[in-house]
């Protein structure tokens, strides 16, 4: 939505970063490491913003180590993201991206639906969810309030203006009509085909009502200038 304005870039080094993600989580490397990565990676990038989902598990060292950086937190319904999600890991072959998939939901231990598709890049339900869960908690969390602006994924092509007065800028250089470029297309899996939408319901509710509660309040902030560099 912004390169065509301003040195952006969608997921980049993203095998070192997720391999330094999995390191810090299994103990392997320190804050240090990450830190420095952080930095190697500003320096070697030279972006003013960039779109990268895995820089969550940084939040915190992306906020402390760029104090003047600003933060968008993208999100959509637990249930329509879940259906995404586990189309995208349907559809995507890549090592880095199965090992950072297996770093997040793994680790929760749920048993799988027998219903989903066999795939061992697949997880359970509620792993997903869990996983929806502490991202949006992490986040908001991580980063000060007026440093944040939480965005609904589905409302992109409409937020021109807000997207605009975070940065401070005009709003004629956000293209918004590129707010779904890395749309997949056609869905091969439909989890209404699959589970009862009480069901669905019951799992949102289990593992997401506290998160959901939290952005109702979240991403409210002053007016940011463009100058200082957003992730």
């Amino acid at each position: 939505m912004l390169a065509r304005e301003f040195a952006s870039r969608h997921e980049p080094m993203a095998k070192l970063t997720i391999d330094h993600i999995i390191r810090f989580g299994r103990g392997e490397i320190g804050t240090r490491s990450v830190r420095s990565l952080l930095k190697a990676r500003d320096r070697r990038l030279r972006l003013e913003l960039e779109s990268a989902h895995y820089l969550h598990h940084m939040t915190e060292h992306l906020a402390d180590v760029f104090p003047r950086a600003s933060f968008i937190l993208t999100v959509r319904d637990p249930r329509s993201w879940l259906e995404s999600e586990i189309n995208q890991e349907l559809a995507t072959r890549r090592p880095h991206w199965a090992a950072i998939a297996e770093f997040r939901y793994g680790r929760y231990g749920f048993p799988k639906e027998t219903q989903l598709p066999s795939s061992e890049r697949i997880y359970s339900l509620s792993a997903y969810l869990q996983y929806w869960a502490d991202h949006v908690k992490r986040v908001i969390s991580s980063v000060p309030q007026d440093r944040l602006l939480v965005l609904d994924v589905g409302a992109i092509k409409f937020s021109a203006q807000v997207i605009a007065d975070f940065f401070g800028i005009d709003s004629a250089r956000i293209a918004v009509d590129q707010g779904h470029a890395a749309s997949l297309g056609t869905k091969t899996m439909r989890l209404l085909d699959m589970f009862e939408s009480r069901y669905l319901d019951g799992l949102i509710e289990k593992h997401c009502a506290d998160s959901l509660r939290l952005l109702a309040g979240a991403g409210r902030p002053r007016r940011r200038l463009l100058s200082q560099p957003a992730v």
